[in-house]
């Protein structure tokens, strides 16, 4: 398992570009957590340059991922998946009203695991230029608030105090994150509803 501390030490040496293939590949293994990443983005490069790097390198790492669920690995997945079917029917029903929003809350929510959300989506009609767009942009604040941590857990070890600042980005990110959530459970909930009640092809 990745810790924060190698990755921090064979990125140091190897510089951005190696952080970034590094991220994509933990991104597209599906398995790997994408925390630790993160926060070394935030030790390393900083609040700014360290949440781009992560969002971007985690994007395309995404795309892969995705891309692979939809392809070569679409009927191992699909045989080991089968207790998600209702789950799967929910969200792709969500996802043909508003694709792009469904995918952007779930990146903004930590419930489920980034590798799992991604071989869902996979599964349903969302296409590839949509799942990349709002993975990023759901990305790019979610992340923040990791790759920040990462900055400040840097700061403090070198002797300076945490600010109202970074108590407040704190706070922010875990409000985003309980609202992203309970809109998620919303619109799924709505969308099981609307299957329930669906009648069924040759149901009089």
């Amino acid at each position: 398992m990745l810790s924060i501390g190698s990755i921090i030490a064979v990125a140091s040496d190897a510089g951005p570009a190696a952080f970034f293939a590094l991220n994509a590949a933990v991104v597209a293994s599906g398995v790997l957590p994408t925390a630790p990443t993160a926060i070394a983005a935030g030790s390393l490069y900083g609040a700014i340059v360290g949440t781009a790097l992560f969002a971007f390198s985690a994007t395309l790492g995404s795309m892969l991922l995705f891309f692979l669920c939809r392809s070569v690995l679409r009927g191992f997945i699909l045989s080991r998946m089968q207790a998600y079917e209702a789950k799967i029917a929910a969200l792709n029903r969500a996802c043909q009203n508003d694709g792009f929003q469904i995918v952007g809350l779930l990146r903004l929510s930590p419930v489920m695991p980034f590798g799992l959300t991604t071989a869902l989506l996979a599964f349903t009609d969302v296409g590839h230029g949509t799942h990349a767009l709002a993975t990023l942009a759901g990305l790019i604040p979610s992340s923040f608030v990791y790759v920040y941590g990462g900055m400040v857990a840097k700061d403090i070890a070198a002797g300076t105090e945490q600010t109202e600042f970074d108590k407040f980005v704190q706070y922010a990110g875990m409000g985003i994150a309980v609202l992203a959530t309970a809109k998620v459970v919303q619109v799924a909930q709505a969308a099981l509803d609307g299957a329930v009640d669906e009648p069924k092809p040759g149901a009089e």
